[in-house]
């Protein structure tokens, strides 16, 4: 995979952080809410991250495939450090620069 290193560093800064919030957000099919949930797990059994660090937002019924303006409004709101996406974001160039704007975070 492309950038995987790059990826990887950033994940591994933002957990040695000592200030950070993390948002998960994954897509309302099947795999996206499935890789959303087991990150979640990963991250609070295994790498110990707090729930006031860690958010993970599932789509509501009304929200589209991908990261549609009212997702990433949702999102920024969490004022996340690092958004990891999942199953969704690679064609939402303009949701996810307008998070990158508003929050500053950094986007896997």
């Amino acid at each position: 995979m492309r950038r995987m290193v790059q990826a990887v560093d950033l994940l591994r800064a933002t957990v040695a952080a000592a200030e950070k919030r993390i948002v998960i957000y994954g897509d309302r099919d099947a795999d996206g809410v499935t890789s959303a949930s087991l990150l979640h797990l990963f991250f609070r059994e295994q790498l110990k991250i707090s729930r006031a660090e860690l958010v993970t937002l599932v789509p509501r019924e009304e929200d589209k495939y991908c990261i549609t303006p009212g997702v990433a409004e949702r999102i920024i709101a969490e004022k996340p450090t690092l958004l990891i996406t999942l199953d969704c974001g690679s064609s939402n160039k303009v949701e996810l620069s307008t998070i990158a704007a508003a929050t500053g975070c950094k986007t896997i």
